[in-house]
């Protein structure tokens, strides 16, 4: 035990301190940042690289590495209570900057819905329409639930926004809304690799289920080269077929309630919106204008 983890007491005798605490979500200069510790032994992710490091006392010191595969090193030096830092990150040709941070505010008694949504219109001569805004005017009447709408235009849109939601500090619900295929999602008339989802999810341990609410998604590997990439496990759900616009609106504003209105897990929600709308399974009545998309799970 060295001297800086020791304060002195009574009769002169040497006292163990309590080790700080510094697990959590953080808002820094560099964007977030999630520390994760283990006694001494401290890691990180950020949405461009990660870090490993120990703590001693309020100090913490790290090496770094950057998806390009830059490196360096670092330190934090914390506050006595551990809800802020000031530092700085090294490159290894010498470079040095600031690192600061704080705490990320809690969310408590809360669940965020992220809607990540994509253009549906394709010129001025139609109106305007969101499944994000009617989601959140849906969700307005249950106080526990969030929503985050944002459109994204492209690839890099789409990257951003998932990286941001994967350091929310409450449960997150992700729902993508855009037109799909088994190769992926579409944008800016380019398709997103299903992998590229899992990428920016890496550092998600908030996220609580991923809703792919796009055509086909699921009729492929899309949802096993998600996790892969993402290197962990959620739950993901989605159609097998073509989603009729309508028919895909019922389907999710019923079972988003079921998960986030009623409290029903993920699963569980998918077989109980499979049994109350028989659109949402591989067969429909053959008198039914709308084809089934067949919801599913992974």
């Amino acid at each position: 035990m060295t001297r800086r983890n020791l304060l002195l007491g009574a009769g002169g005798l040497l006292l163990p301190t309590a080790q700080l605490s510094i697990s959590g979500v953080w808002e820094t200069n560099s964007g977030p940042l999630r520390l994760e510790q283990a006694g001494a032994s401290v890691t990180g992710t950020y949405p461009t690289g990660k870090l490993t490091g120990k703590l001693a006392g309020s100090v913490l010191t790290f090496s770094w590495t950057e998806d390009t595969g830059a490196e360096g090193t670092g330190t934090f030096t914390f506050d006595s209570r551990g809800d802020a830092f000031t530092g700085e990150w090294k490159q290894s040709n010498g470079n040095k900057s600031a690192w600061n941070g704080s705490r990320a505010a809690s969310t408590v008694g809360k669940t965020f819905l992220v809607v990540l949504e994509a253009h549906w219109e394709k010129s001025l001569s139609e109106p305007e329409y969101s499944f994000g805004a009617m989601l959140k005017s849906f969700f307005a009447r249950v106080p526990s639930v969030e929503v985050r709408q944002r459109f994204f235009h492209d690839e890099a849109d789409l990257r951003r926004f998932l990286t941001e939601a994967a350091y929310l500090t409450a449960p997150t619900v992700v729902y993508l809304s855009t037109h799909g295929s088994p190769e992926g999602i579409s944008v800016g008339g380019k398709t997103v690799a299903p992998g590229v989802l899992g990428e920016c999810l890496k550092g998600a341990e908030s996220l609580k289920l991923l809703h792919l609410g796009s055509c086909q998604l699921m009729a492929g590997s899309g949802p096993e080269a998600i996790r892969k990439a993402a290197k962990r496990s959620f739950p993901i759900s989605g159609y097998v077929n073509t989603a009729d616009w309508a028919g895909s609106a019922a389907i999710d504003f019923l079972y988003l309630d079921l998960v986030l209105g009623r409290g029903i897990a993920p699963r569980r929600a998918v077989e109980q919106t499979r049994k109350m709308l028989s659109i949402a399974t591989d067969k429909t009545t053959p008198d039914s204008p709308v084809a089934p998309c067949d919801l599913r799970i992974y």
